[in-house]
């Protein structure tokens, strides 16, 4: 009985350092959600994208989804809470700017009937994308406070979530823009609405 009764608290809290790992998990798949559509958009878009390309995208937007939250961690709800309303219209900004400019591409190409031109490969606009999709998660990484899991370890899980899904994504993109590659304008088209969908969530839906 004493063996029994001195076990249960280590059994209780190795059930509760599970249930925490898989709630970082769950939470890494959440924040990725916009990060892996944008990252699509790349993939579909971008003409003639490479391994070192994916990869880079990958690495740029795990990064930035790792990070934030740690970041958020620390900083505390004090001194982010009141740049929430900051967060939305700089994310929707950054992502309008974005998927306007591919859509208005887009449709021109469309209504010429012309060649559409490359888009090619742009490591600022892969660094803006990754900082409007993940500054959800620099205000996210509040709730980590206390955690019996180290948070720099569950930032790491989350920067690891986002670089394989955002492979995935990019992978995928590029496999359905080859597709698309003979249509003028489809390509930035639906590329394009995607961003703005995504910037007016961030607007409306935060």
């Amino acid at each position: 009985m004493a063996l029994a009764l001195d076990f249960c608290p280590i059994s209780a809290y190795n059930s509760r350092y599970m249930n925490e790992w898989l709630t970082i998990g769950l939470l890494g798949l959440g924040l990725t959600m916009d990060a892996f559509a944008v990252s699509l958009t790349d993939g579909l878009s971008i003409t003639g994208i490479n391994k070192r390309q994916m990869l880079f995208i990958a690495a740029v937007f795990g990064l930035m989804q790792g990070v934030m939250p740690v970041s958020g961690y620390y900083l505390g709800r004090v001194l982010i809470g009141g740049l929430d309303q900051i967060r939305r219209y700089l994310s929707f900004a950054i992502l309008a700017f974005l998927g306007g400019k591919m859509l208005v591409g887009g449709v021109r190409a469309f209504a010429k009937k012309a060649p559409v031109t490359p888009k090619k490969f742009s490591a600022p606009a892969v660094l803006l994308e990754g900082v409007a999709t993940s500054l959800d998660a620099l205000f996210a990484g509040v709730s980590l406070t206390g955690l019996a899991v180290p948070v720099p370890a569950a930032g790491g899980v989350i920067a690891a979530i986002t670089f394989c899904l955002v492979c995935a994504a990019v992978f995928l993109g590029a496999r359905f823009g080859r597709l698309l590659q003979n249509k003028q304008g489809f390509a930035d088209i639906l590329g394009g609405v995607i961003l703005l969908g995504i910037a007016i969530k961030f607007l409306f839906f935060p």
